[in-house]
């Protein structure tokens, strides 16, 4: 016998965690719950934007750190240019994308009121522990305190209402990503300033815990606001009524018992009558999902043979399932494939690790000028610190308006678009920069800057909607906290490279108030934003683009202007023309959905008129634990007899 080897607890935990679920929805709460705010207020999806916003801001206090640095390092040692306080801050990024990326499935099990209850206290504890470290005077209390746990339900509190909001809007979805973040650049705006009042009046100790206290009721008062939406939402038109009735009346076989129906093979079982196609929902998503695990613990459907038929009924009219048969003709007229992605394979996937590239090449360069922006206005520019001061703030103000105005452009011109924008304006400012730190054109520097900034706070503006389109909304926790880590990284390992890089320039006798210190660094920084720009030209974003197989010896294809250019090992370069990829991609539909057809025939299932289940005349019901894990008690099924997907109602 094959010996395996035995898995231990680390990677059994990791496959559990990271494998497929169905995202926590309120169909499970009380109507109260799912329909009102503390039992008497009206709960309306778009009163998430404002607690999203309020939840963001609070959060978004962390980006202010800086004005904490001097005063720690004064209070602990006696020295407020120790420089020991400032490295809180890269602990908390790291921690923040460490944070996202594993707690992101947590997120969508629990749903987001959990989400940002916990991070909430885990925030506020990394506040009273700061205070503590600074009364004991023990900085590694203030690094564990507000870097370690601080940073840890930061990420939580981040990543919880950015894939709510995309639940609720996916009519809107970079709106409500452009919303979800937006309140993080304006926490860094009030921030920056309002906590100085308090330093002055009660001192830096106390600053911590008032601030903490004020947080964690305002994170956790919005905790109890925020849900995701019930599983048969649909915000694009009014819900569809079922036609059990018609169905039961018209069709034969659901009023026969199991004894009397004699097995046919499907294709000589006469067809259903005609339903119109207008009540066949044509959804990106199943509106009636919760009948989805009743249905594989019945034993219905084999491997992928569940998505097939679920996709038959979303795409393909009766007529054409009872038919069997498509024909080129047919496909010209039908919605593109769907594409259904689990945990594991969206995070694998050519396109995540794409976006991944694409995602710290557009912050890198923003994340490091947000830390080093005042010294430059000082040492470069010889500004004082009300100046620079002010460049600051406006540059959170400008981080904020990136963060709504690309993402209401993503809903107009695309996700990719934008980032290719975004990547060629920050290609353009880098190469500039050089020559304007050296002729020190301080104005220049501030519009450069500025205009930055909100590519900078575009890309998080963004991502959020292009994981929703690319992966599914069940996957949008996961994959952003993950996505997330690349910002950490840039923060981290960019920002230890950056100085790293100068203090050895400074160390060879250049002054800080040489722009040298600052260009060579420029030089590597511009290499990784080109990388990020070439790279956004192969993310994948539509079906015809995945889903259309490779000729053979085909190393690459990737779509520019609207026309797909395939490189192979036997042609070199290729454009293909419209007529071209029109014709290979209806011959691969004919072949797509004439398996989805021979699926569905193959998983033909009898339902009498006691709504018991049969499958090939055999009582489905008998067997145990078939159905009695379903979470409602009346669900919706999609199969008919011979293939046809039609909704009727099954009981438990």
């Amino acid at each position: 016998m094959e010996n395996r080897k035995k898995k231990n607890f680390l990677t059994k935990f990791l496959e559990y965690h990271y494998s497929d679920f169905r995202y926590y929805n309120d169909d499970n709460d009380s109507l109260d719950n799912t329909y009102f705010i503390f039992k008497f207020i009206p709960f309306d999806r778009w009163i998430l934007f404002g607690s999203a916003l309020i939840v963001q801001f609070c959060v978004g206090s962390f980006y202010a750190w800086s004005i904490y640095n001097k005063p720690i390092d004064k209070a602990i040692f006696g020295d407020e240019n120790k420089n020991m306080a400032n490295i809180s801050f890269f602990i908390t990024i790291g921690m923040f994308g460490f944070s996202a990326a594993l707690m992101g499935p947590w997120v969508e099990r629990q749903g987001p009121k959990r989400g940002i209850g916990l991070g909430g206290v885990l925030f506020a504890i990394g506040h009273y522990l700061t205070a503590i470290g600074i009364h004991v005077k023990a900085i590694w209390l203030v690094y564990v305190g507000y870097g370690v746990i601080g940073g840890f339900g930061l990420g939580i509190c981040y990543i919880s209402p950015v894939s709510s909001l995309n639940k609720w809007f996916p009519d809107k979805k970079g709106v409500a990503s452009g919303f979800a973040v937006c309140g993080f650049g304006a926490g860094s705006i009030a921030f920056a300033k309002f906590p100085l009042n308090i330093i002055h009046d009660v001192g830096i100790i106390w600053n911590f815990a008032i601030l903490g206290s004020i947080q964690l009721i305002i994170l956790l008062s919005q905790a109890s606001i925020f849900r995701n939406p019930p599983s048969n939402f649909n915000p694009f038109k009014k819900p569809i009524k079922p036609i059990v009735e018609d169905i039961e009346n018209t069709n034969p076989v659901l009023q026969q018992t199991p004894s009397q129906i004699e097995i046919q093979p499907p294709s000589s079982i006469p067809p259903p009558p005609i339903v119109q196609n207008q009540n066949i929902p044509i959804l990106t998503e199943n509106p009636f999902p919760p009948n989805s695990d009743k249905i594989r613990n019945a034993g219905f459907t084999i491997g992928e043979d569940f998505d097939e038929i679920e996709d038959a009924r979303q795409i393909l009219p009766i007529q054409i399932i009872n038919s069997g048969k498509i024909t080129p003709e047919i496909v010209t007229n039908l919605r593109d494939p769907n594409i259904r992605l689990n945990i594991v394979e969206s995070l694998f996937s050519l396109e995540f690790k794409l976006m991944y590239v694409v995602f710290l090449a557009n912050t890198i360069f923003g994340l490091i000028v947000i830390s080093r922006l005042s010294n430059i206005v000082q040492d470069i520019f010889g500004k004082d610190k009300i100046v620079a001061s002010m460049v600051v703030s406006v540059n959170g103000g400008f981080n904020l308006a990136g963060r709504l105005l690309y993402a209401f452009l993503s809903d107009k011109i695309g996700r990719k678009y934008c980032y290719l924008i975004t990547l060629t304006i920050q290609v353009m400012i880098v190469s500039a920069m050089t020559f304007v730190l050296e002729s020190k054109s301080f104005v220049v520097f501030v519009i450069l800057i500025w205009l930055n900034s909100s590519c900078y706070g575009a890309s998080f503006g963004i991502i959020p909607a292009f994981l929703h389109d690319q992966f599914g909304p069940k996957n949008i926790s996961p994959t952003h906290g993950v996505i997330l880590t690349s910002w950490s990284l840039a923060g981290v390992g960019g920002g230890l490279l950056f100085t790293q890089i100068y203090d050895h320039v400074i160390s060879q006798g250049y002054s800080v108030h040489d722009a040298f210190a600052y260009n060579v660094n420029l030089y590597w920084i511009l290499a990784i934003i080109i990388v990020g720009w070439f790279t956004i030209w192969f993310v994948r974003t539509k079906p015809r683009e995945k889903l259309l197989p490779d000729v053979p010896g085909q190393i690459f294809r990737f779509r520019l202007f609207g026309r797909m250019i395939r490189c192979t090992k036997s042609e070199g370069i290729v454009v293909m023309t419209k007529e071209q990829e029109d014709l290979e991609w209806k011959n691969y539909l004919v072949d797509y959905y004439q398996n989805m057809l021979t699926v569905c025939n193959n998983n033909y299932i009898f339902i009498n008129n006691n709504n018991s289940i049969h499958k090939n005349n055999i009582d489905i019901n008998s067997k145990p634990n078939s159905i009695s894990n379903s979470s409602s008690t009346n669900s919706t099924s999609d199969f008919d007899e011979g293939g046809a997907t039609l909704p009727v109602e099954i009981s438990n």
